[in-house]
């Protein structure tokens, strides 16, 4: 039987199977696997390869004899010099949790300990003969070739007790990936049949795909020759036949989406270290690969690229690697377009942008620079926090200013590892953009969580890399020289103190007066957050009833409004935007009131009625009438609360209320609120705001300042916070007094909670943009 063990503790001699390894000689060691001494006769089950797949594609070899689990797994380490350019097979997977089952290996002859994820990999790549010196007359596809090569896992080739070794390991990462004859990323998660499934699909779209890129160029060619000279190059438009064939793909195959989720869904992508492991790779040696009892599928990597930008292609989202992007509209694929809801809020939607941006960096297409840490960071795991820094420092080149490079030392404190980390940033960018992404609070419009309390004791300015965890829109890129105003950064310095205090110059803009928090309660039957939300806002129009928003002519509803669809109003075009003339920014407007008013229909019903906020259909939030709540009612509250009639009076209550410069009847047509209902683009975007909102429940609070600014910041944010405008750092931010004892010069210190934003602060609203930055902090 598997011989499992329940604790960590290391049971094995390490004295006894790692010798020690020359580092000037760049030696690593590698492993073999030694062949099975029981074996079974159990038929090899092969995959069904999707109807459409031609014959000649690339199957698995036929193995007639599966591994038998109740054979130990015996192996045996080599020490090799990268200087010989040896052949070994990189393996890349994820260690899994340290609570996870161990089980025991014989390595070179003693009790090894290994991890279940690992375990389960060493016995399936035994049983396809990777690693175990079992040869073929001539290889027939990749995996032939891995069985005439050792393996590398990190795990087990490192002596993981020895620290210095550790660090001398790290160093040759870059080399040892990116000059690998072969590299595996193993896959896995929670349904590894459905996982299996997904990588044969791959196959079948990675071919579809190809064949829809060439059918358009094709008609692209033809159309560019027999295009008037005169007329508008129309070249990116695929044009009715390419998107036939694609609608015809994913309506004939829409039970495949399940399945392709699992190839982005797992554990696998959420290591910090796949990262660098995956773009050093060679494309042309890099395999993905996952199997489950007698089932196998391995993809290239090309084929995964390009099913990444069918992906996002069909979704809207292309622009991948050097291929020109398809201008597809909208696609009538009810179950893509569920699963496009639904991938954007799991994550899978981030991480199929996120192998898009990898394959950027892999061709040479973008260069990271040291914000790419925090990017990754924020979404990716490691259980060790230095190897947020050091698991990607073989992709961060150092500029010519940097002097010494970074070194991996696990001995050093990891605050120095960070605030190595961040001054690297700072100096990179000369600005000061890095404070949006720090501070003692979580930022606002961020949905990130916490681990639990880890006290990596870093100054506030210092971002958390390793407790905090959350998509943050991060701009990583290394500019080139030229890109951006060098002019005004040719004098930018950084100031620290003795006690790692950050000095910068900075202007007081506001102090806080109230604050609301909004969370999502999964306890409540109510929608979370919906009743904080709406005390918020009565509360807030009824302290500035009969007074305007602190900046020019505008009412304060319409200042909640601007603060809730902000990422509404920034994508209209000025002309669309302008309140006037524009009719998109009206539609968004009366969307958000059916909203309000579906909100409000929602509190209003019988608890035991309400059903659970995520598994309440989305659509529609108009004319959502239930036999126990008075419409009316509904109606009069929701009117009461906005200032608004939504009766013959609609029009002239939404100009006093709202936007005093629009009129609504005469350019949308709208003399009631029921006449908006009408307009299809009001109906898509009340049901957009609707799941919108989701992403508003996320614990960071409504916040009100003492001139009566509305905004949301961070979550630790208390009355009499001050928000400030710091120089070379385009967010706002929200300090507090204290921290620290006052220095030796009288000043004192202050502690960053975070990001936040305001309408009328620090937006095209502001009427004191252009102030002086009169006071100097000391960020502690």
């Amino acid at each position: 039987m598997a011989m499992y063990n329940e604790t960590e503790t290391t049971s094995h001699n390490t004295e006894s199977i790692y010798h020690p390894l020359d580092a000037s000689r760049r030696e690593i060691r590698v492993l073999w696997l030694h062949e099975p001494t029981i074996r079974t006769s159990k038929a090899y089950k092969f995959l069904p390869k999707p109807e459409t797949s031609p014959a000649d594609w690339l199957a698995p070899p036929s193995r007639p004899e599966i591994d038998d689990e109740d054979d130990p797994i015996y192996a045996g380490l080599t020490t090799v010099s990268l200087l010989d350019k040896p052949a070994y097979s990189a393996l890349s997977y994820t260690w899994g949790s340290p609570e996870d089952k161990h089980y025991c290996i014989f390595l070179n002859g003693q009790r090894f300990q290994v991890r279940s994820n690992l375990y389960k990999i060493l016995r399936h790549l035994r049983w396809l003969g990777i690693g175990t010196k079992k040869t073929q007359a001539e290889p027939r596809d990749s995996v032939d070739k891995m069985q005439r090569m050792p393996l590398w896992i990190d795990a087990v080739c490192i002596n993981q007790d020895d620290v210095l070794e550790r660090n001398s390991q790290v160093l040759l990462m870059g080399n040892l990936y990116r000059d690998a004859p072969a590299v595996v990323s193993w896959l896995n998660n929670l349904m590894p049949e459905a996982l299996v499934r997904g990588l044969g699909r791959v196959h079948s779209f990675a071919k579809f795909w190809t064949l829809v890129r060439n059918f358009w160029e094709e008609a692209k060619e033809k159309a560019r020759r027999e295009r008037d000279p005169t007329e508008q190059d129309d070249s990116r438009n695929p044009g009715p036949g390419v998107l036939g064939k694609i609608e015809t793909l994913w309506k004939r195959h829409s039970w495949w989406i399940h399945d392709l989720q699992a190839v982005f869904d797992g554990p696998y992508w959420e290591r910090v270290w796949i990262v660098q492991e995956v773009v050093l790779a060679s494309p042309a040696s890099h395999v993905y690969m996952s199997g489950c009892r007698d089932l196998t599928e391995t993809v290239t990597e090309e084929e995964l690229d390009v099913l990444t930008d069918c992906l996002l292609s069909v979704l809207g989202h292309g622009d991948f690697t050097n291929i020109p992007r398809l201008d597809l509209p909208f696609l009538d694929i009810p179950e893509l377009s569920k699963k496009a809801l639904q991938w954007s809020r799991n994550g899978v939607l981030d991480q199929i942008f996120m192998c898009r941006d990898l394959s950027k960096i892999q061709r040479g297409l973008v260069t990271p620079g040291w914000m790419f840490v925090l990017h990754i960071a924020s979404t990716r795991e490691s259980s060790e926090p230095r190897d947020a820094v050091y698991g990607l420092l073989h992709l961060i080149t150092p500029s010519p200013a940097e002097q010494d490079p970074i070194v991996p030392d696990y001995q050093r404190p990891v605050r120095d590892v960070y605030m190595d980390w961040a001054l690297r940033a700072i100096r990179e960018r000369k600005d000061l953009e890095i404070l949006a992404y720090a501070g003692t609070g979580l930022a606002a419009y961020q949905r990130l969580v916490c681990r639990p309390k880890t006290d990596l004791n870093l100054p506030s300015w210092v971002p958390d890399l390793y407790s905090r965890k959350g998509p943050r829109k991060v701009d990583w890129t290394r500019r080139q020289p030229g890109e951006g105003n060098e002019n005004d950064k040719s004098l930018f310095t950084i100031n620290l103190t003795p006690q790692d205090f950050l000095i910068t110059p900075a202007r007081r803009r506001a102090v806080l007066k109230s604050i609301t928090p909004v969370a999502y309660d999964k306890s409540r039957t109510i929608p979370g957050g919906y009743e904080e939300l709406m005390d918020f806002v009565s509360n807030y129009l009824r302290i500035q009833q009969g007074s305007m928003y602190p900046v020019g002519k505008m009412p304060p509803l319409q200042g909640l409004i601007r603060l809730v669809l902000r990422p509404f109003f920034a994508s209209l075009s000025p002309a669309e935007a302008n309140p006037a003339t524009g009719k998109s920014v009206h539609r968004l407007t009366c969307g958000f009131i059916w909203w309000f008013i579906s909100a409000i229909r929602e509190l209003m019903k019988p608890e035991d009625q309400v059903q659970p906020v995520f598994f309440r259909p989305p659509l529609p939030v108009l004319h959502e009438a239930h036999e126990d709540v008075d419409e009316g009612e509904v109606l009069e509250r929701a009117a009461s609360i906005l200032g608004l009639s939504f009766g013959d009076d609609f029009a002239s209550s939404y100009r006093a209320a709202i936007f005093p410069e629009a009129d609504v009847e005469a350019l949308m047509g709208w003399k009631q609120l029921e006449d908006s209902a009408h307009d299809p683009m009001v109906v898509e975007n009340a049901d957009m705001i609707r799941v919108f909102m989701f992403t508003w429940y996320d614990g960071c609070p409504l916040l009100v300042t003492e001139d009566g600014y509305v905004g949301r910041g961070p979550r630790n944010a208390e009355p009499g916070d001050l928000v400030y405008e710091v120089k070379d750092c385009s967010s706002l931010l929200l300090f507090r007094k204290g921290g620290a004892a006052v220095d030796e010069m009288g000043r004192e210190p202050v502690t960053l909670l975070g990001a936040c934003k305001f309408v009328g602060i620090g937006d095209e609203f502001d009427e004191q943009r252009k102030g002086a930055y009169n006071e100097e902090l000391l960020i502690c």
